[in-house]
């Protein structure tokens, strides 16, 4: 099993390419380590979002007005990322 401190590495990773690719909807990765804020911009529909991705089975709350918040399990691998990366990569694109 991977160490922890890499898994993070690979989800901080995972999350900036995300933000990258989604410029439009996905204003600002903040956190550290597993405990993630994905700030959406204006215009995104926070709530709807969580119901989409709780409908593709990630569980995840909304903080903030504007902040979708991501904590992972501590034994989270980097498939099951890559898994929640499809999913939030299938959401924004729908959004």
């Amino acid at each position: 099993m991977q160490d922890g401190r890499d898994r993070a590495a690979y989800l901080e990773s995972a999350l900036t390419n995300l933000q990258t690719a989604f410029s439009a909807s996905v204003s600002e990765i903040r956190g550290r380590g597993f405990l993630r804020g994905i700030c959406l911009a204006e215009g995104v529909d926070l709530m709807g979002l969580v119901s989409a991705l709780r409908s593709d089975h990630v569980l995840c709350v909304p903080a903030a007005e504007n902040t979708l918040r991501l904590l992972p399990p501590l034994i989270i691998s980097r498939e099951e990322i890559d898994i929640l990366m499809a999913a939030l990569h299938r959401q924004l694109s729908a959004a």
